[in-house]
């Protein structure tokens, strides 16, 4: 399997990028639970100051992946479960221990921005070595 998150480190900022482009980066089990690693890790690097998350591919993130949802919908409980541990984890992305940023693919709306800054996440089309340079 390919993989589906790749991190690079540059003076202080993670990247992590989601590499699913052809499921328009809709986050399955398997890349969700490879980003949570992906930011366990970043919490550990004392290095690291910022995480950007971006995405390859036409779309940065097209929800849920909608063909697990339907398979869990087999569960007994008809799928809660999957749903509430989607919900519970994106409930903590802003809650990360680095500040975060969305690298999306267009820009930000201005009336959205204030949705963003009030969740500690913001969309950027700076690269990350100007961030580190602001940062520094």
């Amino acid at each position: 399997m390919a993989d589906l998150l790749t991190r690079v480190d540059d003076g202080g900022v993670a990247t992590l990028t989601l590499t699913s482009p052809t499921n328009l980066n809709a986050p399955a089990r398997a890349m969700l639970l490879a980003l949570k690693a992906a930011l366990a890790d970043v919490a550990c690097d004392l290095g690291i100051r910022v995480v950007i998350l971006r995405a390859e591919g036409k779309t940065f993130c097209a929800g849920h992946d909608l063909k697990e949802i339907q398979a869990a919908r087999s569960a007994p409980d008809g799928g809660a479960a999957e749903i509430a541990d989607f919900s519970r984890f994106c409930r903590k992305l802003p809650k990360a221990s680095r500040p975060s940023l969305t690298a999306a693919h267009r820009k930000p709306d201005p009336r959205r921005a204030r949705h963003a800054r009030r969740n500690s996440t913001a969309a950027i089309s700076q690269p990350a070595t100007a961030i580190s340079r602001q940062l520094a």
